[in-house]
């Protein structure tokens, strides 16, 4: 089960990609798609870090293998 933090963090992250989204919809303006683009591409980047900074510390306490798992690729 996800810590209070962890639940927050999520709740606030589908928040803020919900109003990109709505920022970006189909009444924007061309200026205002044309920004959101590297403000998503941002966002998409800053998660891959955070998931593969994730993925590597799980790896280095063992946390796959303690489930079964040879590698993090499983």
């Amino acid at each position: 089960m996800p810590s209070d933090r962890l639940r927050d963090a999520y709740r606030l992250l589908v928040e803020a990609v919900d109003a990109l989204d709505a920022a970006a919809g189909a009444d924007a303006d061309d200026a205002d798609l044309l920004s959101s683009l590297p403000m998503a591409e941002g966002v998409v980047r800053r998660l891959d870090r955070c998931t593969v900074a994730v993925t590597a510390e799980l790896e280095r306490r063992g946390a796959f293998v303690e489930r079964g798992y040879k590698n993090a690729d499983s």
